[in-house]
């Protein structure tokens, strides 16, 4: 049975994947307001400072946008869990998935996304 903290982390990043997917990738000052929600302050200021062109949430550059995604594994300790997301591309040509490392944390009792990261 999965550990209840990353049950309740998963929604987080299940939602912020979702919700960014489902919008324009495009990274921009409008983008990182919309998405701070789900986003501890210090990973917010931290995004501030993403170079153009760059989709600091699929870790990518944002004119090769992958097309889905899904949250993996999860160790929880405490007020924090470290999930697996995959990121997938599909198109006629090209079969690619990568993996990305997503810190949540838990704070007044609501889970946010700390950091994304490559392995």
């Amino acid at each position: 049975m999965e550990d209840p903290n990353c049950a309740a982390a998963r929604g987080t990043i299940r939602e912020l994947f979702s919700f960014h997917f489902g919008g324009d990738m495009h990274f921009s000052p409008g983008l990182l307001e919309t998405h701070k929600r789900f986003l501890t302050t210090q990973l917010a200021e931290n995004l501030k400072n993403s170079p153009p062109g760059s989709d600091p949430f699929a870790l990518t550059p944002d004119d090769d946008p992958p097309k889905a995604f899904s949250v993996g594994n999860c160790k929880a300790s405490g007020d924090k869990a470290n999930l697996k997301v995959l990121i997938f591309w599909k198109t006629d040509t090209r079969s690619e998935q990568r993996e990305l490392n997503v810190e949540a944390v838990k704070q007044n009792d609501q889970w946010l996304v700390n950091s994304i990261s490559k392995p």
